[in-house]
């Protein structure tokens, strides 16, 4: 097995919350190792903080693959048995689910997320039993309510993947990708940290006067779906685009340089005055 240096994101965690930039880092390239294991049919299922080591550099390594699955393995589990960590299991894992699909792993890694950026979890309770009730119940207090500070669109985008329902999340680790990066690109993920806020017993101020409601956080949450597909558009849009371009314009540039060649050898014989080139 690979030997990998570095800390993992629960002991990062310990010294306190992760500035928004680097969670969004972190969380990036844990979308990416997602990304692959799922298209190969591979579901991680214990997905969280201990789980995902940071390295000297900057690289973070997805661990712990013990409990994960293939799509068609039935022999990791048994209906009514929950697999995973408590904090970080899906409600369809708490449900028992036989075969939890890759937006199980997403919903784990939205909670991650969520401790990254808050220094809190989303669902706290006194029990084993008030934990599970609050993934399949409650509906977590939303990040910006923890730190007003929070990008409203990162806000957003932690919500979505927080949904009870997985047909509310993101659908692919690629889309959940593609949402961060738009953030962090936006500039909003550059603000400094905050000392750590607690729960406020109402809503608090965004950068308007009041955070959004619950049907406007959710305005956006299509075009989200939509960024993994965009961006593989793009690319290929650009490419049947500029490849005519380029094609033509080495034409037309080809016969120049053939013809000033000669140019470098002196003639045997003086041109006529009238043609003679300028030095």
């Amino acid at each position: 097995m690979e030997y990998v240096e570095g800390v993992t994101i629960e002991t990062v965690l310990r010294s306190g919350r992760i500035p928004i930039d680097k969670a969004i880092d972190y969380t990036a390239q844990v979308l990416s190792a997602l990304s692959y294991a799922h298209a190969r049919g591979v579901v991680h299922r214990d997905l969280k903080p201990a789980n995902m080591i940071v390295t000297p550099g900057g690289v973070v390594k997805l661990m712990d693959f013990g409990i994960a699955r293939m799509a068609a393995d039935q022999k990791l589990t048994q209906t009514g048995r929950t697999v995973g960590s408590l904090h970080y299991m899906s409600p369809e894992q708490i449900k028992g689910a036989v075969d939890p699909d890759p937006r199980s792993d997403l919903y784990s890694l939205g909670i991650s997320l969520y401790e990254m950026v808050t220094g809190a979890r989303p669902f706290q309770g006194d029990s084993e039993y008030s934990i599970m009730a609050a993934h399949l119940e409650t509906n977590p207090p939303p990040p910006i309510q923890v730190d007003p500070n929070l990008p409203p669109a990162l806000n957003e985008i932690i919500l979505m993947s927080l949904e009870k329902d997985p047909a509310q999340r993101f659908q692919t680790a690629d889309a959940f990708r593609s949402a961060l990066l738009s953030v962090q690109g936006s500039g909003h993920a550059a603000r400094p940290a905050v000392p750590m806020a607690t729960f406020a017993a109402a809503p608090v101020v965004a950068p308007v006067a009041v955070a959004p409601p619950p049907p406007a956080a959710r305005s956006h949450r299509g075009l989200y779906i939509a960024l993994g597909s965009l961006a593989t558009i793009a690319v290929i849009v650009a490419a049947v685009t500029q490849i005519p371009k380029f094609r033509h314009t080495a034409a037309e540039t080809a016969p120049a340089a053939a013809v000033s060649a000669p140019a470098a050898t002196p003639p045997l014989a003086p041109a006529p005055a009238e043609t003679q080139p300028a030095s």
